[in-house]
């Protein structure tokens, strides 16, 4: 197995075919230009090693796959936040399986319904209620 400083050291000895770094330019109003990493990423992910058929960059491929997803901010959590509107102080507390994912699906559901028409069914009280004094139960001291 290739380790990934061999791959790093690979990618920096080979050339991106010219046609390949044209398919990636973008040019702005301005004139000035760029190249999108996504476009020459995915293209170096489909390079394959002569004889053996195997990724040649899989690994830095996989390593910039993670670097690209990584949020740069932490604004797409605030919106969500925003849309619940939970200002409270447990707001740090808030766990993602439970219930900020129970806010969330009811916001979801509920985006073009006022919230004064929903009709709960009796089992949907039954279950909130057993929610209720559960987490009562486990809340007071």
């Amino acid at each position: 197995m290739k380790h990934i400083y061999d791959e790093v050291f690979d990618l920096m000895m080979y050339t991106i075919p010219e046609k390949e770094m044209k398919n990636s330019q973008v040019t702005e109003y301005d004139e000035s230009s760029y190249n999108r990493m996504d476009v020459l990423w995915g293209f170096l992910s489909k390079v394959r090693c002569i004889g053996s058929n195997r990724a040649r960059f899989g690994n830095i491929c996989k390593v910039a796959l993670l670097v690209a997803t990584l949020p740069h901010s932490n604004a797409s959590s605030e919106r969500v936040f925003s849309m619940v509107n939970n200002k409270t102080k447990f707001r740090p507390s808030l766990q993602v399986d439970g219930t900020l994912d129970s806010l969330m699906t009811l916001k979801m559901e509920m985006l073009n319904t006022p919230c004064y028409s929903l009709e709960p069914s009796p089992t949907m009280l039954k279950n909130a209620k057993q929610a209720t004094r559960q987490y009562n139960l486990e809340h007071t001291n």
